[in-house]
């Protein structure tokens, strides 16, 4: 059963195939940096396989639309979605139940310098079939950049741009090698790309003497790409076997954030009449720490218990937790506990993590001429980056 933030799709584990009720759906949750993959089916998708996968299994003992008890663990955009498509299609008791202080998971719009910016999801990667964009370009909500992709510049850790001869050489490795679309011959990502280097640069002197920076910063940006802690833990399966949207890769928000889809999905935007009850349903601060479905083949209900020692019956509980929550809390958090082929599945899955710092300038120290953007790459020394590492006030 595989379902993810990128891929709003998932299989009922049957009952009779491996001691699984139908009334449990777990929504595999996982991203790399590039967190604005929300979902490639749209909400309805999910509301119509649920339906596809209830009639096919003609189960008798499912309760009416109206009386039906729902509750959805996860108030992030797979959360949200399936609550309110559930409210659209006429169920009533549907409750989400929210570990933290808000909703939005990784979507989460905050404000800055009098800016709206996003902390989380922050791009729109591709456009044709993109449910993100299919949604919010038809709003006049987001905007393409410019320019050429590659707009790519290198900056000692001094802050003196490199030569353009260097530059333009460490730019082309960057596209040509780290985004490979062929069988590199290796494990991870970090073996096939230190090995490409020393080919690539070997006999150029100027630039290999310092490659340990070059490294360095080729390293952190691929982990930025794939919310890894190690570029030994990345796979070097070709490049292709990733499907990506046709179209330009990093759409923006205009004036507004990524959280603007949580208010479409609720259908608070673009007519806050129109809007469904899923905020008012939801409850935040509410950590789940126990689901038990014991019993749940003989007609009782199944119990979901919060840290706050509350707990709540329901029907049916769609738990949309990340997979680090699942990678952590399997093993106490279902009663039974889950199949093990669900249980590999989740142990198969990495998770890493993606830090962003927003800083604002009183006024750019940087030319953009009739650019709507740019990429700026600092490079650090060895000597540098481990003092600023083992520094307590300026370590991260």
């Amino acid at each position: 059963m595989t379902a993810n933030i990128h891929d709003i799709s998932f299989n009922l584990i049957h009952e009779h195939s491996c001691n699984f009720p139908y009334s449990v759906i777990i929504i595999f949750c996982y991203s790399t940096c590039s967190y604005s993959k929300v979902f490639r089916t749209s909400a309805n998708a999910l509301i119509k396989e649920i339906q596809e996968k209830v009639e096919a299994n003609n189960f008798s003992d499912i309760k009416s639309v109206e009386n039906a008890k729902i509750v959805i663990i996860g108030a992030g955009v797979s959360g949200i979605a399936a609550a309110s498509k559930l409210f659209e299609n006429g169920f009533k008791e549907v409750k989400i139940l929210e570990a933290g202080n808000r909703i939005g998971g990784r979507i989460f719009t905050t404000q800055f310098g009098g800016y709206e910016v996003d902390l989380g999801a922050q791009w729109v990667h591709g456009e044709n079939g993109n449910a993100v964009f299919d949604l919010a370009w038809p709003l006049n909500l987001l905007d393409k950049p410019d320019g050429d992709a590659h707009d790519l510049y290198y900056f000692d850790s001094n802050g003196t741009r490199l030569n353009n001869e260097t530059e333009e050489q460490l730019r082309n490795f960057y596209f040509d090698y780290l985004f490979e679309e062929s069988d590199t011959g290796f494990e991870s990502y970090g073996e096939y790309v230190k090995d490409a280097f020393n080919r690539k640069f070997g006999n150029a002197l100027t630039i290999y003497k310092d490659r340990k920076k070059y490294l360095n910063s080729y390293k952190l940006n691929r982990l930025a790409e794939e919310g890894a802690d190690s570029w030994f833990e990345i796979s070097a399966q070709p490049i292709e076997l990733y499907t990506d949207y046709p179209g330009t890769e990093n759409v923006n928000w205009k004036t507004r954030g990524y959280s603007t889809l949580l208010d479409y999905l609720i259908k608070r935007y673009p007519n806050p009449q129109e809007e469904l009850p899923v905020v008012k349903n939801t409850l935040l601060n509410s950590e789940v720490v126990k689901i038990n479905y014991l019993n749940r083949n003989e007609g009782l209900p199944i119990l979901i218990t919060t840290k706050n020692r509350t707990t709540y019956e329901a029907d049916h509980v769609i738990m949309t937790a990340s997979i680090g929550v699942l990678k952590a809390k399997h093993s106490s958090l279902f009663i039974p506990r889950l199949p093990q082929q669900i249980t590999e599945t989740i142990k198969g899955f990495a998770f890493g993590r993606v830090g962003k710092v927003y800083l604002l300038f009183k006024k750019p120290f940087w030319q953009l001429g009739n650019k709507k953007n740019l990429q700026f790459s600092f490079l650090w020394s060895n000597t540098e980056r481990r003092s600023i590492e083992k520094s307590e006030k300026n370590g991260y």
